[in-house]
């Protein structure tokens, strides 16, 4: 078999060891040549220890759905998820199931599996934390900059003992499409940097496993939604729309 590397079979003890791919080749195809040759192959009682990082997860329902995905595969238990440290842990039969069902089961979870090996991964994979971060406290930045202008906009009629009214060419009365606009234009910055919540949060929706991103791309959507409607609402002639973007 192409993917086999050596096999070697002790007649004394009625055992065969094999040494293969065990992402390319499993315990089935094994015993159907065997059995194909005239003998019967039965599978020895062992289990493995692995790891697998695991990218994609921002909460602890994220970590639960890969443990649940992972459960539910026959040949593997004590399937343990470290949201900290992104990584998979778990025992498995490779009798039972393979390495690439165990890292198909966490991609149809929503989620990216990633191979651990020595010292050069783990410095890879800080490095690769790091850079995330640094996106994301850009990303952070990018949207307090722009929210909160569209929080003064839309609460400053409510804080008059601030003494900082709004422009005049803001004034929701005399020129509501400007200020629906003004906020719409603001608001696209932060949602294009909050674009991880939508990509994640609908990924896992779609896979069955909604997680916190589910629900913020939910909620701000749909607010989002509501608004773009209400400045049409407001262009069309429906002015009572300013006071429900």
């Amino acid at each position: 078999m192409a993917d086999v590397t050596s096999a070697d079979v002790n007649l004394a003890t009625e055992t065969l060891r094999v040494t293969f791919d065990e992402s390319k080749l499993g315990f089935d195809e094994i015993k159907t040549v065997v059995e194909n040759a005239g003998y019967g192959l039965v599978a020895p009682q062992t289990r493995k220890r692995a790891e697998l990082g695991v990218d994609g997860m921002t909460c602890a329902s994220c970590s639960s759905a890969v443990e649940r995905a992972l459960n539910k595969l026959d040949g593997v238990w004590e399937a343990s998820v470290n949201l900290a440290t992104n990584r998979a842990a778990f025992s498995y039969d490779p009798a039972q199931v393979k390495l690439a069902q165990i890292r198909a089961a966490i991609t149809n979870a929503g989620y990216t599996p990633l191979d651990l090996a020595g010292e050069d991964a783990r410095d890879l994979e800080q490095e690769k934390r790091e850079k995330a971060l640094l996106r994301m406290r850009f990303r952070l930045i990018v949207a307090i900059v722009f929210a909160a202008p569209i929080l003064y906009i839309a609460m400053a009629h409510m804080f008059p003992v601030l003494g900082v009214p709004l422009p005049l060419f803001l004034n929701p009365h005399q020129f509501p499409l400007v200020f629906a606009l003004a906020q719409l234009v603001l608001t696209l910055p932060v949602m294009l940097a909050g674009g991880r919540f939508f990509r994640v949060g609908f990924k896992t929706l779609i896979k069955g496993a909604p997680n916190m991103d589910t629900l913020v791309a939910i909620g701000t959507g749909s607010a989002f939604l509501y608004g773009v409607y209400a400045t049409v609402m407001i262009y069309l002639g429906d002015f009572r729309f300013a006071q429900h973007l």
